[in-house]
């Protein structure tokens, strides 16, 4: 499938699950749940040389990985789990925050060694 059906196929099954589970829907919502079920659908990787801003990450996570001069995606796909921990301010939800949005690109931290 190419990603312009992807985008029908999550616009018709986003208008189906708001219609549904929404007695008050609009048309935003149906577009909202069609954007994030196309992500799910389509999960291309990235290109890993972008800017981490591109990133649907928290204004903290961004801010967070600045101020220890991660700006890409390729820096941040470098480090592992505990060498996150170890920057200032970052914790479980930095963590979570980036693992939940790598996974959505086919992407992931370095394992921990």
């Amino acid at each position: 499938m190419n990603a312009e059906q992807l985008r029908v196929v999550a616009l018709v099954e986003a208008n189906k699950y708001v219609t549904t589970y929404n007695d008050c829907y609009n048309e935003k919502d149906v577009v909202r749940v069609a954007e994030a079920m196309f992500r799910f659908l389509n999960k291309t990787p990235i290109d890993t040389a972008l800017p981490i801003t591109i990133l649907d990450l928290t204004i903290r996570t961004k801010n967070v990985l600045r101020a220890s001069d991660i700006n890409t995606v390729a820096e941040l796909i470098s480090l592992s789990v505990n060498q996150i921990m170890r920057i200032p301010n970052s914790g479980r939800r930095t963590i979570d925050d980036i693992t939940s949005v790598l996974q959505a690109h086919n992407l992931s931290l370095k394992e921990s060694v």
